[in-house]
């Protein structure tokens, strides 16, 4: 009896397992037939004729389908990227109850975004980045708990971003950029605890970053740029790890860059197209580790701070389209990094510091700035591909019956056309930059340099009158140039930068003279003597024997 009923035991048992497998192997079979169903439906709505790669779709078992994933007989993962995917999403994709990887990016997909994801309890990873998706963010996407990367970035999403997407704790990489969402960014955002790489760029976003957005500890990359935003930066945001920070393109004013200025890890700065004034806070030059920075087109002014020379980790330095003014400094030179430096549209005037040369800059833009030729004979060798183009006109100075301009250089690699506006006639002069009017009119001057080839400098117009009576410098300087042979001393160097060397036959009083025809110095020389000039501007002087009346043109160089 007890053998009896030890044996119905097992075979209840058996039973009960048997059953079990049964129930367990119907219901796997059932799901994979709603796998199925799904995929079937979801390559009809999405033109599977049509895709790229197709191999085994609607024929033999799942795990064959190519993009299809199957783990224990479910399918986890669908990777049909940049697959000629056109049409839209069906409902049914919520069938797939153990998704853990859609991955449809760069396909053309339209319609909206089905809220059936939300059943999906399973889902990590959703790249439905650039495709034409339209219509709002679907709310209930906030409720995939365990979601880690949330791509809808690069369609044509409208509307606002869902307060609920900051129920996404887990998520690291969340992108919504490229697309037309509008409104304010909700103050929920800040509760992603995870996030990584936080991209809203290239949307229509208004108002203030909230202050929740202060709070997270792990962000390392926040791109917010091509929006409207304005106000200033959350409080508590330097204190997370952010190497790289894009606020271009909005509406942010100076206030920013003094925060900025704490940031101490990051490494990109994009502040471009915005609306900060004032000058460069020195404050800047503290971001050691800045590689990149992007201050362009803005509305700053006053001189490049010296505190920039600390950025030695710089790269790529870009202040164009500014009201930035004086000249570059040397210091500079200490950015032994440097590749890219960009200081076009300013109001910069030379000498262009040689010492900048010596960096390794793959390219470098000065242009449309006041530049003459000082320093630019070198930059044209050391960087051939640099462009100095346009620069400011250049003025014209006037001493008696004589016109001359400053351009810079190394006066002998100068030619200076001169012409009179409305007339055919032109002269063109090398390596002197003197001319004297044969007639009335209004004149204007080109320069060119036959080392820095890239730049035609242009002078502004002056009307010009033959004085009455020559001043004697000038009539002096007439004669000296039609009477070599009546001068009574010698100068030398010619161009000179520190010291002027004079020879006479005898004794006699020494003017110097700038082109505007101020006596900026006067010394007895008997026979021999020198005049000090080095803390004399570089440009054009006359050297004046008052004994005799005689001038000599000289040039100063720096």
């Amino acid at each position: 009896m007890k053998t009896k009923t030890t044996i119905t035991g097992i075979l209840c048992i058996a039973l009960a397992i048997t059953t079990t497998n049964a129930i367990s192997q119907a219901t796997s079979v059932a799901a994979n037939t709603k796998d199925s169903l799904a995929l079937v439906d979801f390559y009809n709505s999405t033109n599977g004729p049509g895709w790229r790669y197709k191999t085994n779709w609607l024929t033999g078992p799942l795990r064959d389908w190519f993009g299809v994933v199957v783990t224990n007989a479910r399918v986890t993962q669908l990777n049909l990227d940049n697959n000629r995917l056109k049409g839209s999403i069906p409902a049914s994709i919520g069938n797939l109850g153990e998704l853990f990887i859609l991955n449809l990016p760069y396909n053309e997909i339209s319609g909206n975004i089905p809220p059936e994801l939300a059943n999906l309890k399973q889902l990590n990873a959703i790249y439905l980045n650039n495709n034409q998706f339209s219509g709002t963010i679907p709310a209930v996407l906030g409720s995939i708990k365990y979601l880690n990367t949330l791509r809808l970035d690069g369609n044509n999403l409208t509307g606002a971003i869902p307060p609920e997407l900051g129920n996404l704790k887990y998520v690291d990489w969340l992108f919504l950029s490229g697309n037309n969402l509008t409104g304010t960014l909700p103050p929920e955002l800040g509760n992603l605890n995870e996030v990584y790489d936080l991209r809203l760029d290239s949307n229509q976003l208004t108002g203030s970053i909230p202050p929740e957005m202060g709070n997270y500890k792990h962000l390392i990359s926040l791109i917010l740029s091509n929006n409207k935003f304005t106000g200033t930066l959350p409080a508590g945001l330097e204190n997370s790890p952010l190497i790289q920070l894009y606020l271009g393109y909005n509406q942010f004013d100076k206030s920013v860059l003094a925060q900025v200025a704490n940031y101490k890890d990051l490494e990109l700065f994009d502040f471009g197209y915005n609306n900060a004034t004032g000058k460069i806070p020195p404050e800047i030059g503290n971001l050691k580790n800045l590689q990149d920075l992007y201050l362009n087109n803005n509305q700053l002014t006053g001189f490049l701070p010296l505190e920039l020379s600390k950025l030695t980790s710089l790269r790529l330095l870009d202040l164009t389209g500014n009201k930035l003014r004086g000249k570059i400094k040397p210091a500079l030179r200490k950015m032994v990094n440097l590749q890219y430096l960009f200081l076009g549209h300013n109001n910069f005037i030379g000498p262009f510091p040689e010492g900048v040369t010596s960096l390794p800059l793959d390219s470098i833009n000065i242009s449309f700035n006041e530049f003459t030729f000082d320093g630019l004979e070198a930059l044209q060798q050391a960087f051939p591909t640099a462009n100095y183009k346009k620069q400011a006109a250049i003025p014209i100075h006037q001493n008696g019956n004589a016109l001359s301009v400053s351009a810079g250089g190394t006066l002998s690699n100068n030619t200076y056309g001169w012409f009179m506006v409305d007339q055919p006639d032109s002269i063109f002069i090398k390596g002197d930059s003197v001319f004297h009017p044969s007639k009335n009119g209004t004149y204007y001057s080109t320069i060119t340099n036959s080392v820095a080839t890239g730049l035609i400098l242009k002078s502004d117009t002056i009307v010009y009158t033959a004085p009455a009576a020559n001043y004697a410098t000038n009539a002096s300087e007439d004669r000296l140039q039609s009477t070599a042979n009546a001068q009574t001393f010698t100068v030398y160097p010619n161009p000179a930068k520190y010291v002027l060397h004079i020879q006479t036959n005898g004794n006699a009083l020494f003017s110097l003279i700038n082109e505007n025809g101020k006596i900026i110095f006067t010394k007895n020389i008997s026979k021999t003597g020198a005049i000090n000039i080095s803390s004399s501007p570089a440009g054009l002087y006359y050297l004046k024997n008052n004994s005799t009346g005689f001038v000599q043109k000289v040039l100063v160089i720096k």
